[in-house]
């Protein structure tokens, strides 16, 4: 038998407000951290595997090697496999942003209707310059638990000029499409980009691989 539960207003973080409507029971929410902490430890355990399958079986990977020995590696000193290590935290690091990004991306399979709350213009700076986009703060409900958000539309411009016509569209009160992840409805986004999280998600996977072949050359250099 569900609990009745009285009306009640919870912070949550990020300024999230989540508003307890119905008689309903907690959702079971996918933390965005259990996400990212899988992808971190994963990356550790490829690169610890990468570092000893160089230092036991790196004869079978003479190629990363190109034209030298190991010998000639090992003379230049220890500032060599300083540098590969830091090169591939680095590349690490970039796979986990970006497959951490794309996986949350991939999660949001459902959409509801919800309601603009508020929409301003928001300016960042490029390569070529000033480019406008569009954040909207918008309520929308998931299971009679209500939700307030905020998101980027799809949409970008050089010109402010284009971007306040795109505004007058997204007024207060207006409704808007709402995707987000079923499991954690406070992961939302205002438009569905799932083709854009798989290669995304290719990406980030490439670096991850990257990383690891990086990580069998420093171990054949350890060897």
């Amino acid at each position: 038998m569900k609990k009745l539960i009285k009306t009640k207003n919870i912070r949550l973080k990020r300024n999230t407000l989540y508003t307890k409507e119905t008689c309903a029971e907690e959702t079971k929410l996918r933390p965005t951290t259990r996400i990212l902490r899988t992808i971190i430890f994963m990356c550790c355990f490829l690169m610890v595997s990468g570092i000893v399958t160089g230092i036991f079986k790196g004869q079978y990977f003479s190629f990363l090697l190109g034209n030298k020995s190991i010998a000639e590696y090992r003379a230049a000193g220890l500032w060599l496999p300083i540098l590969i290590f830091s090169a591939e935290i680095l590349i690490y690091g970039w796979g986990t942003i970006i497959v951490f990004a794309a996986v949350c991306s991939l999660q949001m399979k459902k959409s509801t209707i919800g309601t603009i709350l508020k929409s301003e213009i928001k300016s960042f700076y490029g390569d070529d310059g000033y480019d406008y986009r569009i954040l909207s703060i918008v309520s929308y409900s998931v299971k009679g638990f209500r939700y307030e958000n905020q998101g980027m539309h799809d949409f970008f411009s050089m010109k402010k000029e284009k971007a306040e016509e795109k505004l007058m569209s997204l007024k207060k009160g207006n409704n808007i499409t709402v995707v987000y992840d079923p499991k954690n409805p406070n992961l939302m986004s205002l438009h569905s980009n799932y083709k854009a999280a798989q290669n995304e998600l290719l990406s980030g996977i490439g670096f991850i691989i990257g990383g690891t072949i990086l990580s069998i050359f420093l171990g054949i250099v350890l060897s």
